[in-house]
């Protein structure tokens, strides 16, 4: 796996003008005060599944709520909407072993069905203001690595279309289907390596993309990528050879790459220029 990069975004709340979210009710300033945060770097689920994050956060209004999101960096999945945190010295429901001392704690077990992979808390308040109303914030956020039953899996890569022969100066279209049981938003990167009729290979990676045709894959021309629709796994390379290219057979190895950097199968594919 690559080496984990760790974030604490803390943001202290007090009379502050931090940037509330859409469904904040009364825009005026909160008074409390985000203190400190505490969560695993790491989880293993073959010692325990279940992590207590705490927050410690001072003169926070009665009727308050406190609360965190987990989600997969993965596969965008939102795994636990609303995991509820509380000051209220339960160790056995909430996992707080101290009450009333500002430090609020909430349990979440990871399930075994749950990939290897990095995770992403968000960190909630919503409390009365002054005005009457309510305002929420995300006041956190903090990455982990879970070690789980289940692993990272490689991406795999299919459905190859390419033409066997073109001409120079003629443009013509690449399209790859790409699978990740661990979501499509695991693969980091899609590509192709040439080597030439003569056997030298190209230190250049040519990328594909599945991007819709969103963006500008080539400056130098303004051409996009040729992807007909964003997400849907194909991805794509609109290319041509130019007119000083030799001619005969070039050859095309295909890869896949997720953000752990395991890549999985190549396909290989000769075209012949000419």
């Amino acid at each position: 796996m690559k080496k984990l990069t760790l974030f604490i975004s803390m943001i202290f709340l007090f009379a502050c003008s931090e940037k509330k979210f859409d469904n904040v009710i009364d825009p005026k300033p909160v008074e409390y005060q985000f203190i400190n945060l505490n969560v695993p770097d790491n989880v293993d689920y073959s010692a325990t599944p279940t992590i207590i994050p705490k927050i410690e956060i001072r003169s926070l209004p009665a009727g308050s709520e406190v609360w965190y999101d987990v989600s997969s960096l993965y596969s965008n999945e939102l795994l636990n909407s609303k995991v509820v945190m509380k000051d209220d010295g339960q160790v056995q429901t909430s996992g707080d072993p101290t009450a009333n001392d500002n430090i609020y704690s909430g349990k979440f077990t990871f399930d075994a069905s749950d990939f290897t992979g990095r995770y992403e808390l968000s960190f909630f308040v919503k409390s009365p203001d002054t005005g009457g109303g309510e305002t929420q914030r995300k006041i956190a956020l903090k990455t982990l690595q879970f070690n789980g039953a289940r692993a990272n899996e490689p991406p795999v890569i299919s459905n190859l279309s390419m033409p066997d022969s073109v001409a120079t100066d003629v443009e013509f279209l690449i399209t790859l289907k790409v699978t990740d049981v661990n979501g499509l938003s695991d693969i980091q990167d899609v590509y192709f390596r040439l080597t030439d009729p003569a056997g030298l290979l190209y230190e250049q990676f040519f990328y594909l993309y599945d991007d819709g045709s969103s963006a500008v894959v080539d400056p130098s021309t303004g051409k996009t990528s040729g992807d007909a629709t964003a997400g849907d796994g194909t991805f794509t390379r609109r290319l041509s050879f130019r007119s000083t290219s030799v001619k005969g057979n070039w050859n095309f190895e295909f890869r896949a790459k997720d953000k752990s950097s395991i890549t999985g199968n190549i396909i290989s594919q000769k075209l012949k220029l000419k």
